[in-house]
């Protein structure tokens, strides 16, 4: 079985529903829940893609948030292989290893929606169906004394997979049941602590 096995490029193309639960609606065409869902963040364009059973997916999450992984927003390992090389190459300047900084600018999230302080880590077990594309601009901004400070993070590659999240009795996100079968639990790490073994652990690949 495939998570959203009959998502197509065609979906992207054609918005048959913007639904703020990420749940949508049965598409008869394609059988699929949610088929007809256009990404909102990915405006410049988007491909179906499958993912393999063994590939490991990223992604920096609120620490607020009871389950992390309640979002059909991820990063491929490449994404987070980016993000630990970027953080490493500032490390000296800004004193910190604390990827979130730059999770932040590749993701792109401003900083009121989400302090990005905690990492999870999954693995697929069964092929999904998702869409890869770029994400939105997003202009962030910082107070800094009197001063308004703007910060433009531009696009980059993201993931986004219909079907894995839904809101609940109060309006909280939370994992659908038929995602539950289809990722293995890796890891769950602060931003700060999430490092390149944690990467290669995942991936087994070395950065």
């Amino acid at each position: 079985m495939t998570l959203n096995a009959g998502l197509q490029d065609a979906h992207y193309q054609h918005w048959a529903q913007k639904d703020a639960n990420l749940t949508g609606s049965w598409d008869p065409k394609s059988n699929v829940r949610g088929g007809g869902i256009r990404p909102p963040g990915m405006p410049g364009g988007a491909r179906a893609i499958t993912l393999q059973p063994g590939q490991a997916l990223f992604r920096w999450a609120s620490t607020r948030v009871s389950d992390p992984s309640a979002s059909p927003w991820w990063s491929s390992k490449r994404s987070a292989q980016g993000i630990l090389r970027e953080t490493y190459r500032n490390a000296e300047a800004y004193q910190s290893i604390d990827t979130s900084g730059v999770a932040r600018s590749f993701s792109g999230v401003a900083r009121g929606w989400s302090n990005l302080g905690k990492v999870i880590v999954l693995r697929v077990v069964a092929p999904v169906r998702c869409f890869m594309g770029m994400g939105k601009p997003v202009e962030d901004d910082l107070m800094v004394g009197d001063e308004k400070v703007t910060t433009r993070y531009d696009e980059q590659l993201q993931l986004y997979i219909p079907n894995m999240a839904e809101r609940d009795a109060n309006n909280r996100p939370k994992r659908t049941v038929i995602s539950q079968s289809y990722f293995a639990f890796v890891g769950l790490y602060t931003s700060d602590e999430f490092s390149s073994w944690q990467w290669s652990k995942a991936t087994g690949l070395r950065l």
